[in-house]
């Protein structure tokens, strides 16, 4: 918690943000928030924007009974009040039966249509067939599905390449569900068909991209510009959190990396101390391999201004220069 702090913003976009040390621009407009705690925007991590409270009415009637218009009609509210509650993010995770409508809302969002917040969307989630509800009363009967079901490799691929042409940010899939006798978790597909999604596309396969974690990867995506594979490290090297290579399965990295295909690692871990030190010392096992590494620049942010930036920033942008 900071007291006395300033948040400059321009275009919607924080410019700069701390004590009152930086110049303001001439015609700055000043809103005092006196007795106030201003927070950043929060982010949802798992939302389903198209459903609404299970004690209100249960999932399978919501999925089966309400129709997909009212289903929009509630989501629209739903999108204002989550705004409204201080979340400038979510990641909606399946729109459970309704098709590909968190696609319209969210294009409606960025129109200025209705209110809400920055949408990153799954659209309807892959299934196993025969495992995700609703359940049919009457075997002979067809339910609406709360997700797209596939049967094999040539179904997911279809299943993946049509919720990417539909607005997919991601692809959510429910590698293992509760079904059977049991109703326990076990496994729906084999690894062959889990495997189809990341092979999904034109990926180029000589570009290993290493990130710390799985929303590291979302933002690299976002970006539209890196067409390689990645590696997820689930964490960074930290000694005094007792995080070692082994945690973060530097062992399997090398494995992969070394595989003849690789030609060049590109390390997109963050900019702290523990994802520079882990970046380094991946640096130095691969250089071993005989490895191209490369590191992603860093300095100015697009459409940033020199009088807003901090020094350590504007260090790096100068020893990170190129050539024009």
């Amino acid at each position: 918690m900071h007291t006395g702090w300033v948040v400059l913003i321009k275009n919607d976009s924080i410019a700069a943000a701390g004590p009152m040390q930086f110049k303001l621009p001439a015609g700055t407009q000043i809103i005092e928030l006196k007795n106030t705690t201003l927070l950043p925007g929060l982010i949802e991590g798992h939302a389903h924007i198209l459903l609404h409270p299970y004690n209100e009415i249960p999932w399978d009637d919501q999925v089966l009974k309400e129709s997909r218009a009212e289903r929009t009609a509630r989501a629209v509210n739903h999108a204002k009040a989550t705004l409204m509650a201080g979340f400038t993010t979510i990641r909606d995770l399946g729109t459970e039966g309704a098709m590909y409508d968190d696609a319209g809302l969210k294009t409606a969002i960025e129109k200025g249509i209705i209110p809400g917040p920055r949408m990153i969307i799954a659209t309807r989630a892959i299934v196993a067939k025969g495992t995700y509800g609703p359940n049919a009363e009457n075997a002979d009967g067809e339910n609406i599905i709360g997700a797209e079901e596939v049967t094999g490799l040539e179904s997911m691929a279809n299943a993946v390449r049509t919720q990417i042409g539909k607005g997919a940010d991601l692809i959510k899939i429910y590698a293992d569900y509760r079904y059977g006798l049991n109703k326990e978790a076990v496994p729906t597909f084999t690894e062959a068909e889990i495997c189809e999604i990341c092979l999904s596309g034109k990926r180029d396969k000589t570009l290993l991209c290493v990130v710390e974690t799985p929303g590291d990867l979302l933002m690299m995506e976002q970006t539209q510009t890196y067409r390689g594979l990645y590696f997820v490290l689930m964490g960074r090297l930290s000694p005094l959190d007792g995080i070692g290579p082994k945690d973060i399965h530097l062992d399997s990295l090398i494995k992969r990396a070394s595989d003849g295909i690789v030609k060049e690692v590109i390390l997109a871990t963050n900019f702290t101390v523990e994802g520079e030190a882990t970046a380094h010392y991946i640096s130095e096992l691969l250089g071993e391999k005989g490895l191209k590494v490369s590191r992603i620049a860093r300095g100015l942010p697009v459409g940033g201004e020199l009088e807003y930036v901090d020094a350590g920033t504007l260090a790096q942008a100068f020893i990170e220069r190129r050539a024009v």
